[in-house]
């Protein structure tokens, strides 16, 4: 597992073997230690959680290989970024899902626990998946409470 960048620094970047499921946690680990420096509310940490775990499982599932996940924060919302090098897929943005169907659930769950949802084709092979996070900070949540 390869980790580049250091707290504070505009996107922290990881590299690990989908297969590993030792290193997704600990990845998803640092994803929510980046977001809690950023003073957010345990909402926004679980809902992050959430959404990490569907994107990386659906590489697991459909890509295998290696996966690079990356946080980086333009404008100041934060972004996740999972990159795989399997087939590729097309996403739909489906406003409710197939509730009899093992397909497109999670990513349902991603566009609705984010403020939105993009997946790109890499050029080599593999997705692209962007999801922008629901953010908000603890010390605006205690100021409204």
């Amino acid at each position: 597992m390869e980790s580049h960048g250091e707290p504070g620094d505009a996107a922290a970047r990881w590299a690990f073997d989908a297969r590993d499921a030792q290193a997704a946690s600990h990845v998803r680990s640092e994803v929510v230690a980046e977001l809690a420096r950023a003073d957010a509310t345990d909402e926004s940490i679980m809902a992050a959680e959430l959404i990490y775990s569907e994107l990386v499982g659906n590489v697991v599932r459909h890509a295998f290989g290696n996966a690079e996940v990356c946080l980086d924060w333009p404008d100041g919302t934060p972004v996740l970024h999972v990159l795989d090098e399997g087939p590729g897929f097309h996403y739909v943005d489906a406003r409710t899902p197939d509730l009899l169907s093992e397909s497109g659930r999670g990513l349902f769950l991603v566009a609705a626990m984010s403020q939105g949802i993009d997946v790109h084709h890499r050029q080599a092979s593999g997705s692209h998946v962007r999801a922008i996070l629901s953010f908000a900070k603890r010390e605006l949540q205690a100021a409204h409470g």
